[in-house]
């Protein structure tokens, strides 16, 4: 069993950054997930520079901030920022543009390309909905990197994934007590979220 622990949010806010980067020098993080439209997206770039061991994902974000596009029209609201959350996106905008979610999806894996990152895999930020994982499921095989969380429903044989995902170890589920029931649960190879 390999298990791997993902710090998502990299790039978020400088400690994010720095609280990432600690948990990989002093404790189990060896991935993190790097958001393009983050307020700390330069250091995070710089960090991850620094810390060639640190496996860098691409946080895709439709939840957060503003986007990386200026023309999205259907995934932002009146002062051009994402919504919080997906039932506020579903809410104000229900038929929103697939075609936009692969565009700005596509500009914020080519932003981080082009800081010189060389990522390794991609999730969504906040868990979305199907049509979602599809366009990240389509754009993980166009790069050939693997996803965090495969969705049998949207065509998982198409992309590399983790056996099982577990977001169980996050703020009080952060116990000894939860790797042991995953770690005997569980075979072949997992991925714990959100340090």
């Amino acid at each position: 069993m390999k298990l791997i622990f993902n710090a998502d949010d990299f790039g978020m806010t400088k400690g994010a950054v720095y609280g990432t980067l600690d948990a990989y020098k002093n404790g189990v993080v060896r991935s993190t997930t790097m958001l393009a439209n983050g307020y700390a997206f330069d250091l995070g770039v710089q960090i991850a520079k620094e810390n060639p061991g640190l496996d860098i994902g691409v946080h895709l974000a439709l939840t957060f901030g503003k986007p990386v596009l200026k023309d999205l029209k259907t995934l932002v609201d009146y002062e051009g920022k994402f919504y919080r959350n997906i039932n506020e996106l579903l809410q104000n905008a229900p038929d929103f543009s697939l075609e936009e979610v692969e565009r700005e999806f596509t500009a914020q894996i080519e932003k981080i390309k082009a800081a010189g990152i060389a990522f390794t895999h991609f999730d969504v930020h906040h868990m979305l909905e199907p049509h979602i994982y599809e366009v990240e499921h389509r754009l993980a095989e166009k790069y050939g990197v693997s996803v965090r969380r495969a969705l049998p429903e949207v065509g998982y044989e198409r992309v590399t994934t983790t056996d099982v995902f577990m977001n169980d170890f996050y703020a009080e589920g952060v116990t000894m007590a939860t790797i042991r029931k995953l770690s005997n649960n569980i075979r072949g190879r997992i991925k714990l979220l959100k340090l």
